[in-house]
């Protein structure tokens, strides 16, 4: 939603939330008096808390401004994630976002809110509608979840080796830290926490959400329409100073004909990805490098004699194993479709 002095943000013409903002110009000057935008008094005495809440931004793929690396137009298009890449616009009704996680806790059905006197669905069914997307049987990124305990210190070892750059480690609770994450990776994880899976920190990536990147990457069934109802209901739920989904609340509260109001207040999105992001992920990644390799060289003049032969094997082949992993990520996600 965008406020009537203010300009309307470029939509892409693929998404159906663009023609109903187009048709909807209509703003009421003030809430109608017979319309209490709280369910419970309870409610209205928790928006006096989540004022102060964190919006997580959510972040698109600018695949106009992405001709340096068209493997991300390519993928989003294998998936059928158009919608949910495009549905990410500049601007957001941050009241609506308040007033939606304000009356959620206290609705009696667990994927629905009350915005404005209307009821929002924010079920599966609802959100693969609304992003014209077919559920899927099998999902990896439960599946990895479910199976994550179990698996054995080389499968986590090539795990943070796909993800991240040589020496990266995991860290307390199980995250990986973002800086660390080489170039491709590091731009999926940036979509995974800020649009798909929101989470109150962007600096550690925990591991649900390492396993999110990981089925990305794979080019495994992912369900959206799952992933997104449940993180907006721990959202609801949790006890976090955060919130986030903005923008398919707002699109949601748009099908529903939730109003909009001449006090409301808007906020930005997140800076789309485009070929400049990309310039200054890989820039770090190559300054890491070649600051890696120059430490490396100066360690073994000074000392290589103490160090085990087998440490320097396995720091010689997680270098090999990023770098090939790198290249053929960006081999294969070239090749045309199907």
């Amino acid at each position: 939603m965008a406020p009537k002095n203010q300009p309307k943000p470029k939509k892409s013409t693929k998404n159906p939330a663009s023609s109903s903002q187009a048709k909807r110009k209509r703003i009421n000057p003030i809430p109608p008096s017979d319309v209490n935008p709280f369910i419970s008094e309870e409610a209205k005495e928790r928006f006096d808390t989540i004022k102060s809440y964190e919006v997580v931004g959510e972040r698109k793929f600018d695949v106009t401004k992405l001709t340096k690396y068209p493997m991300f137009d390519t993928m989003i298009r294998q998936r059928g994630w158009e919608e949910l890449n495009n549905m990410v616009h500049e601007l957001n009704n941050k009241y609506v976002i308040m007033e939606f996680f304000t009356n959620a806790p206290f609705s009696r059905v667990k994927y629905q809110a009350y915005v404005r006197g209307r009821t929002v669905d924010f079920s599966p069914a609802a959100i693969n509608g609304l992003l014209g997307l077919t559920p899927s049987e099998e999902c990896e990124v439960q599946r990895l979840r479910g199976e994550g305990g179990g698996m054995e210190d080389e499968q986590w070892d090539e795990l943070i080796a796909k993800m991240c750059r040589p020496g990266a480690t995991w860290k307390m609770a199980q995250m990986l830290t973002y800086a660390d994450f080489l170039p491709i990776p590091k731009a999926w994880a940036s979509f995974v926490i800020q649009t798909l899976e929101s989470t109150s920190c962007n600096s550690e990536i925990p591991l649900k959400r390492v396993f999110t990147v990981a089925a990305i990457l794979d080019e495994k069934p992912i369900d959206v329409g799952t992933l997104i109802p449940n993180n907006i209901h721990e959202l609801v739920t949790e006890k976090r100073a955060v919130v986030g989904h903005g923008s398919i609340i707002n699109w949601l509260c748009e099908k529903k004909l939730v109003e909009e109001y001449d006090g409301d207040l808007y906020m930005s999105t997140v800076q789309p990805i485009i070929d400049t992001t990309m310039d200054g992920f890989v820039k770090k990644y190559e300054a890491f490098l070649k600051e890696r390799e120059g430490g490396e060289q100066q360690l073994m003049h000074h000392d290589n004699s103490s160090r085990p032969k087998w440490s320097m094997e396995r720091e010689a082949s997680m270098v090999l194993i990023s770098l090939s992993t790198l290249c053929c990520w960006s081999i294969c996600l070239l090749q045309p479709i199907g």
